[in-house]
């Protein structure tokens, strides 16, 4: 059985992140494991509005990390509530150790990390994706599928190629983990090339027999002009509910294309599931 990592936010829980996770679990018939980071420095208030306008500082500190706690208890319960109504496996994992480290730890056990765009473990404005995503987007041990807030289910799934091995990295990936998603919507194998290059796909014959194979239904999309502005174009222009699996996102080795500026793009100004994996 594949275990998928869902990791949530006690005090900003996403439901339609919840929601959409357990589908996931029930079609790929995975364990769903909510990981739960409850890092004790992490708080829903402002210590410092306390420390400077609080008369009883030790007092007001206790009565909002009892609300704090009660927040966790009712998220925890939640997610608890959803799994069991849907029928499907879970279990609960609750660590007060620093919340990357403990996410990188279990992602090291899991088969696919499942986490909201939005999540930053951090009361502090960030714009998207924060600091602390791009670094599990960057150092996680299994792919990660990065979540809107709202749940809707992909109809369609767009592979970027750009010639990359970490692009087939990732579509080799995305069939292993998630079959049931990969046999069940459209797939489309979408290349970006520039107006004056030959309108062969990178590695034509190999990559042709790599989709008969994982994709044998695919369709293939050519696109011209500039990869980011294409792509983004090309989805807006679409139903909205593709999910798109993309190449490696490590600072170190960086595809042409996904660089971290370019998938921080997809993630920000796009409201698709993505799907990234990495060597």
């Amino acid at each position: 059985m594949k275990k998928f990592l869902l990791v949530l936010d006690g005090f900003q829980l996403s439901m339609g992140t919840v929601d959409f996770a357990i589908r996931l679990a029930q079609s790929e018939q995975a364990q769903l494991v909510g990981l739960f980071p409850e890092e004790p420095t992490y708080r829903s208030y402002d210590m410092y509005k306390v420390i400077m306008g609080a008369s009883d500082v030790d007092q007001t500190v206790e009565n909002l990390d009892k609300l704090d706690e009660a927040k966790r208890e009712e998220a925890v319960s939640q997610f608890q509530s959803a799994c069991e109504k849907a029928g499907i496996t879970f279990s609960i994992h609750r660590d007060k150790r620093l919340a990357d480290r403990v996410i990188l730890e279990e992602s090291t056990y899991a088969d696919l990390l499942i986490i909201c765009k939005q999540e930053r473990f951090s009361m502090a404005e960030e714009v998207i994706p924060s600091v602390f995503l791009q670094k599990l987007m960057a150092s996680s041990f299994c792919p990660v599928l990065i979540l809107p807030l709202s749940y809707q289910p992909v109809d369609e799934v767009f592979v970027l190629y750009d010639g990359k091995p970490s692009a087939v990295f990732a579509a080799k990936h995305f069939r292993y983990i998630l079959p049931g998603m990969a046999t069940s919507s459209k797939i489309q194998i979408v290349n970006v090339k520039q107006e004056s290059e030959s309108s062969h796909l990178p590695n034509n014959k190999l990559m042709r027999d790599f989709v008969s194979r994982f994709f044998p239904n695919a369709t293939y999309t050519q696109l011209r002009g500039s990869a980011e502005e294409q792509i983004k174009g090309y989805v807006r222009n679409n139903s909205g509910n593709e999910l798109l699996v993309v190449g490696a996102y490590r600072r170190s080795d960086l595809s042409r294309w996904f660089k971290a500026s370019m998938a921080d793009t997809l993630i920000k100004e796009l409201n698709n599931p993505v799907f990234i994996a990495h060597h």
